[in-house]
């Protein structure tokens, strides 16, 4: 009745980019649900998966009960080993920060983008490759997308038993 809840809505975008930046699907996910906010429904308001890639770690959090004015980052962000790399879904730019503190300092190099969103890109490509003029984009193949839908159904299988779930493509 009201959908998928949090976990298929907001948390499969953070999946989605985990896949994306480790090139292969996530061979573990544990995954928590709670509702806070939205008790008129059935479906969670919160949820997190953690998904193991095995070289790395992707976290998706998923929320319909918090606030975020704009100030808190609202996008991909990747911690490496050298350093770590913010995007924010309010701004035009990509932080990089190299130097370990506890406290609020500046970016160590800050990133102007000057390309069109995600969404206009593919939805080029999909254009494009329907009129039989160049490859699909990967992110737009099912084989892909079934490495994304195996992780958040493993997420949610983890939610509810409580046991962290190895993901299976053929389940699906």
């Amino acid at each position: 009745e009201c959908g998928g809840g949090s976990l298929l809505d907001y948390a499969g975008y953070g999946t989605m980019l985990s896949t994306w930046f480790f090139g292969h699907q996530a061979y573990k996910v544990s995954g928590i649900k709670k509702t806070y906010c939205t008790g008129f429904s059935n479906v969670e308001d919160y949820s997190l998966l953690t998904l193991d890639f095995g070289e790395g770690v992707g976290v998706a959090e998923g929320s319909w009960s918090t606030f975020n004015p704009g100030e808190i980052p609202n996008g991909p962000i990747i911690y490496g080993t050298d350093g770590t790399i913010v995007c924010d879904r309010y701004s035009d730019t990509v932080k990089l920060y190299t130097k370990k503190s506890h406290k609020i300092s500046p970016p160590d190099e800050v990133f102007e983008t000057e390309n069109p969103g995600a969404d206009i890109q593919l939805g080029k490509n999909l254009a494009e490759f329907l009129k039989g003029r160049g490859e699909i984009n990967p992110l737009l193949t099912a084989e892909f997308n079934l490495s994304v839908v195996a992780a958040l159904d493993a997420g949610r299988k983890s939610a509810e038993t409580g046991i962290i779930e190895k993901t299976e493509k053929e389940d699906i």
